[in-house]
């Protein structure tokens, strides 16, 4: 079964004429995407085919929107979306799941506002799991980064991990590399084979876990604190699908440490098939938001790359 969390609904036929509905469900569209909210519509929805194949089309479909709307045969627990006056004539039964109604084009902007704060409601309670990134060739530092110790002994892998587990509700380490013993009973994910660069671990992860939203750092920014961390959670929208923070010191997107949610996936799947493998090139994409680092916070972002760096 598909995770109660993902916005599906289902559209349920009403009274009117079908022009009408059409008009009603054309201005709903233009709607949310005043808020950003991007629609898929789908014909039917099915599930569990021997293959799985339809579970893959279906993630592909859910990846590509904010919300997927289901015209006919709806193969999981879909809330309701019903345009144009109830049908008469019956009591109707009590909907068992979210119902959400537009009768006619002035409640329009009310049912828009509903279904957007559905839609935050199903972005909060979307799996948020946290991604360490190693295994980057560390030549101007001449050793394995995460290794590095640090605060309390620890190595900078130990303290990434420490804090994102404090944050997140499950942590997974993605990139080659020999890690401390306390650090094995952590997930491990090999880089997306033919990807360069931190676009191979981010794109793993995505790949391999694909209906879970993710706050990425690197292992060499050591300074990130818990207070970056709830910042950048903060700025997850229905709308968005990745934040990709802008330093205001350097005037550069750091997309290291940021947030990427399964939406995300096709944006990166579309800029590998074009060779392209910088990650700032995300920052270009839409629904990508870029907000810049709050001055009290941007310390977080600091990298090292060099020996002579560490003292600084």
């Amino acid at each position: 079964m598909l995770p109660d969390y993902l916005p599906v609904v289902r559209l349920k036929q009403s009274g009117g004429d079908q022009e009408m509905r059409s008009q009603l469900f054309w201005v709903l569209r233009e709607k949310l995407a005043e808020k950003g909210v991007r629609i898929g519509v789908l014909k039917q929805l099915l599930q569990h085919l021997e293959n799985g194949k339809a579970d893959t089309d279906i993630i592909q479909h859910v990846a590509g929107c904010d919300l997927l709307v289901v015209e006919g045969h709806c193969a999981t627990d879909c809330a309701e979306l019903v345009l144009g006056k109830h049908l008469t004539g019956g009591q109707q039964a009590e909907a068992k799941y979210r119902r959400f109604s537009c009768p006619s084009l002035d409640r329009i902007p009310l049912c828009a506002e509903a279904i957007y704060n559905w839609l935050i409601g199903t972005m909060e309670d979307t799996p948020l799991w946290g991604c360490v990134l190693i295994g980057g060739k560390s030549s101007r530092m001449g050793r394995p980064k995460h290794l590095i110790a640090g605060a309390a002994g620890k190595t900078w892998l130990e303290q990434a991990v420490d804090l994102l587990s404090s944050q997140v509700s499950r942590v997974v380490i993605s990139g080659a590399g020999d890690i401390p013993q306390e650090m094995s009973q952590f997930t491990r994910v090999d880089d997306l084979p033919g990807v360069s660069g931190p676009m191979a671990g981010i794109s793993a992860v995505l790949k391999q876990y694909p209906l879970v939203s993710w706050l990425v750092m690197a292992c060499d920014m050591p300074d990130i604190s818990i207070d970056s961390v709830r910042w950048i959670v903060e700025q997850r929208r229905p709308g968005r699908c990745a934040v990709i923070p802008l330093n205001p010191i350097t005037d550069r997107m750091e997309p290291l440490y940021g947030w990427y949610d399964f939406r995300s996936a096709p944006l990166l799947e579309a800029l590998i098939a074009r060779g392209e493998m910088k990650m700032t090139r995300l920052g270009q994409c839409p629904g990508v938001y870029c907000p810049v680092i709050p001055a009290n916070l941007v310390d977080a972002w600091r990298n090292v790359n060099r020996p002579e760096e560490l003292f600084r």
